[in-house]
């Protein structure tokens, strides 16, 4: 989720299509009923750390664990993510060690909801 006033207001229509799904794969039998959840996560994205904007809404986020967890934040980094979009390249590719830092970090939260470990860094 954006971390802006945008993204607060989307976050509620994202839910409410997520439960929608999630009965729908019910209903079809492409999911147990043990299954409570859709939403595995909440993922601030294009976080600057240094406004109070971004600060308020990571907070509002922390108090919605209700509905997921809150996993670490993707900052703002528009260079490394456009140069891999023009260059057709995945993410690891442009060396930007922040960015990949950041995706281990989320990588490894996702993982550990979802009971499967960290991952190795490949090289």
């Amino acid at each position: 989720m954006e971390t802006s006033a945008k993204g607060v207001q989307a976050l509620r229509a994202v839910v409410e299509v997520s439960k929608d799904y999630l009965r729908t794969l019910r209903a079809l039998r492409f999911l147990s009923p043990e299954v409570v959840a859709f939403i595995r996560l909440l993922i601030p994205t294009k976080y600057d750390g240094r406004t109070a904007q971004d600060k308020k809404v990571r907070l509002l986020l922390e108090e919605a664990a209700a509905i997921a967890p809150l996993a670490p934040a993707l900052s703002y980094r528009p260079g490394p993510y456009k140069e891999v979009i023009d260059r057709a390249l995945p993410i690891h590719a442009v060396g930007d060690e922040r960015v990949l830092g950041e995706i281990r970090a989320l990588a490894d939260a996702f993982l550990g909801h979802v009971g499967v470990g960290v991952v190795e860094e490949v090289v």
